[in-house]
């Protein structure tokens, strides 16, 4: 906790004097700005968020991850070139004709690369995949749905 420290401010009233229109007086007990504004912008810890992503291969399959949330701008970068390096590591082609690969491109071609069982197998990796979707996405919870070609948040 702060601890408040007493000082005195001087403050113009307007007090007509012959010398002057203005004449300055203390005022004791006023608190700083600079240790106001420390009050103010303080504030308690924050618990850390987890991030609740599902990829539904199919009617019957869907698996879930519950991941820390990082949504500051580093987190998002790193996100994307994790998602970028593991498109080029499956060799996820271009789903639209002009070639142009868009986020969520990215995120569906990657989960149908993969396929569940690679999900199955490699749980860390399950994990490094929802963490990048949720960070990327900027989102808390995720639904990818390779069957049905959808991300929703």
């Amino acid at each position: 906790m702060v601890a408040l420290e007493r000082v005195s401010f001087i403050v113009q009233s307007p007090v007509q004097h012959e010398s002057s229109r203005h004449s300055m007086r203390p005022v004791d007990g006023a608190i700083p700005d600079r240790q106001r504004h420390k009050m103010q912008s303080w504030r308690p810890p924050r618990k850390p968020i987890n991030a609740q992503v599902s990829i539904r291969f199919g009617l019957d399959l869907t698996i879930e991850f519950s991941v820390p949330f990082a949504s500051d701008a580093t987190a998002q970068v790193r996100a994307r070139e994790w998602l970028d390096s593991t498109c080029e590591q499956f060799g996820c082609v271009p789903m639209r004709p002009t070639g142009k690969v868009l986020l969520l491109d990215k995120i569906l071609g990657i989960a149908d690369a993969a396929g569940e069982k690679h999900f199955q197998r490699d749980s860390e990796w399950g994990k490094l995949y929802a963490q990048a979707v949720s960070s990327a996405l900027d989102r808390t919870g995720v639904q990818v749905d390779v069957e049905g070609r959808t991300v929703s948040s």
